[in-house]
């Protein structure tokens, strides 16, 4: 992930890199500039690196709501905790589900990362997300006011009240 400046903002640098280059993504943004992982596996390892891919795409495309398992409400609660349009993973959800190519699935995954507005609170706004997919807890964030944890609180799906 790109890295944090002092005052905790996220610094971009030129754009060269993929700002989540480095993060569990990395095998979708592989995948999107169509490098598969064929190379032989690690020392001990009964499985090739391409299965471990596959699997760390699935999980992404999880963690992103855009996998074939995620409903509609699922979708619409992602696109708020993420800031993207819910229409984006509604399409992406389709051209992979459509699309079984390990390089479609990456080019999913990515226009969706490429959507996240990068600011300061990216990690927690993903962590929630893998906390709605099932497979993170929830993530708490520290007050240093009332020393103690609190869960973090997202724009949830839906219409507001009038307000009168």
């Amino acid at each position: 992930m790109a890295p944090v400046g002092p005052d905790g903002s996220l610094l971009v640098q030129d754009g060269s890199e993929n700002p989540f280059s480095g993060t569990y993504f990395d095998a979708a943004i592989d995948a999107h500039n169509r490098r598969s992982w064929h190379l032989p596996s690690m020392p001990g390892s009964l499985e090739s690196r391409f299965q471990t891919q596959q699997r760390q795409m699935d999980r992404a495309a999880l963690i992103l709501a855009i996998d074939c398992a995620s409903d509609q409400r699922q979708r619409e609660q992602v696109a708020h905790i993420l800031s993207v349009p819910g229409q984006l993973l509604h399409d992406s959800a389709g051209l992979i589900l459509n699309q079984h190519a390990y390089s479609v699935m990456g080019d999913g995954i990515c226009s969706v990362l490429d959507a996240i507005p990068l600011n300061n609170s990216i990690f927690l706004r993903l962590a929630q997300t893998g906390a709605v997919a099932g497979i993170c807890p929830q993530p708490l964030q520290w007050n240093r006011h009332t020393n103690s944890y609190r869960s973090l609180k997202f724009p949830q799906p839906g219409t507001r009240a009038s307000p009168g």
